[in-house]
């Protein structure tokens, strides 16, 4: 089951590239914490009452449960990420699939825990955090009302999946399906084979395969490869280069077919 989920996952991440690319690691990162958070609740339920009542496993329960709850807020600021950018930017996604995102926005934002509004609101604004056999760590919002990190990791990832089959496949897109590697280049080394390393603090590609990128230290006209891994491929062409600070620029980079 995990491995199924995993696979869900990391496919429905891409969805992200067209949307915020820096968002697809930090998703696959979430991915691997939701895959552990289920296992270790499956594992504590599956203790006898003796040894959940351990001071280990109390303590190790604590820690699930607090990263439990980091799952969801690190999720929402990803959500909420999406939802700016496609407010930004309504091309990106149909209506319908807006509309989802801010449907789900509105399910993590009944856990957050605002300290301004509890002091506003009644004491049940103080959410219980509660067990549940199937699904796992969760929280009491209202006296007939749970939810659970495994419901809402659950709904974050089908609009995940929903955002994926929401994406256009037209012949560009499909050429530059190879360079999935490139959105999340890990280091930019110059043509020249020197052993310079670039840190891309911003990486975009459009349709018509233009790549812009923040880094240090190239000049304009300079050819260079993007290197993911080991592999390296994509020569560009640097087009043009606009300062954004004494030694960061933002670059304008053309992809060579």
């Amino acid at each position: 089951m995990t491995s199924n989920r995993h696979t869900r996952w990391k496919r429905a991440s891409h969805a992200l590239e067209r949307i915020e690319p820096s968002l697809v690691p930090t998703v696959q990162w979430l991915a691997r914490l939701d895959l552990q958070h289920i296992e270790e609740g499956q594992r504590f339920l599956e203790l006898s009452v003796e040894a959940k009542a351990t001071n280990i496993e109390m303590l190790r329960f604590s820690d699930h449960y607090t990263m439990s709850y980091l799952w969801v807020l690190e999720s929402y600021k990803v959500l909420r990420t999406i939802d700016k950018c496609v407010r930004n930017d309504r091309s990106l996604l149909p209506a319908e699939v807006y509309q989802l995102i801010r449907e789900t926005e509105r399910v993590f934002e009944k856990i957050q825990l605002d300290p301004a509004r509890k002091q506003m609101a009644s004491d049940s604004s103080i959410f219980s955090p509660v067990l549940n056999r199937e699904t796992g760590i969760g929280w009491q919002v209202s006296p007939d009302v749970v939810i659970t990190r495994r419901e809402l990791s659950d709904a974050f990832l089908m609009l995940l999946e929903r955002i994926q089959r929401s994406s256009p496949k037209t012949h560009t897109d499909a050429r530059e399906e190879p360079r999935t590697g490139f959105l999340q280049a890990i280091k930019f080394v110059a043509n020249q084979h020197t052993a310079d390393t670039y840190k891309g603090v911003t990486v975009n590609l459009s349709r018509s395969g233009m790549c812009i990128i923040a880094f240090h230290q190239l000049k304009e006209g300079q050819q260079i490869k993007i290197a993911h891994g080991l592999n390296v491929s994509n020569p560009a062409t640097v087009c043009w280069i606009k300062s954004l600070d004494k030694d960061i620029f933002k670059v304008g980079l053309q992809l060579v077919s």
